[in-house]
């Protein structure tokens, strides 16, 4: 069944209406706690397989993002004709002085271990055109990539030169691990805390987190009140990507 995966958000409509198929039935799984108790009811898992891979770590990165900034509801609607976009969802902001309240945000997620370079940066920039451009959201709208590897070199020029307002997070891909004992899967293992590696904005982005009295720096900090039930927890300072 085609579905809408949204439908208006604040100022507008992002242009054209991002309708698609989605690959799961939302009845069976929308997030990571119900993808891995799907899971648990499936005989055989191709874990190997790309699709796989590339469903788990869309429902990593939500989560991440969720639990990380409080970006939510993230809705996953990749698939045939998603032109680019894996999650999309509300940036609601709840602090004085801004000039922005929220921001919508698109993600696209990379599960694949090979290095960000400048190629995906140039397709970053079609993926804005399409979607935002010379809509209501232009000036509104955040880019999120979401790979598990460093940037090269190459990728870190394209990135910063763009005038697409990019934000890379670099979040590692998980494992289940399943609990004999609960009998269910662990969820522990994916929080934000131990999954998020490095965060960093570009030019761009800079300027559109300021409008909204953010940065990079800023979400480190709720970051970690976010970590506050998890005082043994050490989250990672995100305002840096590794270069290679």
């Amino acid at each position: 069944m085609i579905l809408s995966c949204i439908k208006r958000v604040s100022c507008g409509r992002i242009r054209p209406v991002l309708t698609r198929f989605l690959r799961a039935s939302t009845a069976k799984h929308h997030d990571l706690e119900s993808y891995l108790q799907f899971l648990q009811t499936q005989a055989n898992v191709a874990t190997e397989s790309t699709y796989y891979k590339g469903l788990l770590y869309e429902y990593t990165v939500q989560h991440a993002l969720k639990k990380l900034i409080g970006i939510s509801p993230l809705t996953r609607c990749g698939g045939t004709g998603d032109n680019g976009i894996d999650l999309m969802g509300s940036w609601n902001i709840q602090k004085a002085k801004k000039k922005l309240d929220s921001l919508t945000i698109l993600v696209q997620c990379k599960a694949s271990k090979t290095k960000t370079g400048a190629r995906l940066f140039r397709e970053m920039e079609g993926v804005h055109s399409y979607h935002v451009s010379k809509s209501r959201q232009e000036g509104r709208t955040l880019l999120i990539v979401a790979a598990p590897s460093a940037i090269t070199k190459q990728g870190f020029a394209q990135f910063q030169t763009t005038d697409v307002p990019i934000l890379y997070c670099q979040i590692n891909r998980v494992q289940p691990i399943y609990d004999t004992k609960q009998d269910t899967f662990r969820i522990d293992n994916f929080e934000h805390y131990s999954v998020v590696q490095g965060l960093l904005a570009n030019h761009a982005a800079q300027a559109l987190l300021e409008k909204c009295d953010l940065s990079t720096a800023k979400i480190n900090v709720l970051m970690k009140g976010n970590s506050v039930e998890h005082k043994k927890a050490s989250p990672p300072v995100v305002q840096k990507i590794t270069l290679t």
